[in-house]
């Protein structure tokens, strides 16, 4: 198994609001669970831990690139675009992902 991750940091005025509902939805469809303060978002292709700072919600993505090597784009693609999505009315919000080294 090949492992690749990356990480994001999206400053928001209201993080901790913003990750209740991005795990609120995201349970619709896959396995959301909670550990050590992270929220665990579990896709078929990789997973996705979140945290709220204050003014901060920290993201940290991690697929399997052996078997699938678009896997991790998938996951920083989701979440990324949902919640570009869910903060539409609070403007200009981009996720820039950084790949670890």
């Amino acid at each position: 198994m090949t492992l690749a991750t990356s990480s994001a940091r999206v400053p928001l005025d209201r993080a901790e609001r913003l990750l209740h509902k991005l795990c609120h939805h995201f349970a619709i469809k896959v396995a959301v669970t909670e550990a050590d303060g992270w929220q665990h978002v579990a896709f078929p292709y990789g997973t996705c831990r979140l945290r709220a700072e204050p003014e901060l919600l920290v993201l940290e993505a991690e697929a399997d690139v052996e078997t699938d090597v678009d896997a991790l784009r998938r996951v920083e693609a989701v979440v990324g675009q949902h919640i570009e999505l869910f903060t539409r009315k609070q403007g200009a919000v981009t996720v820039d992902w950084s790949t670890a080294s």
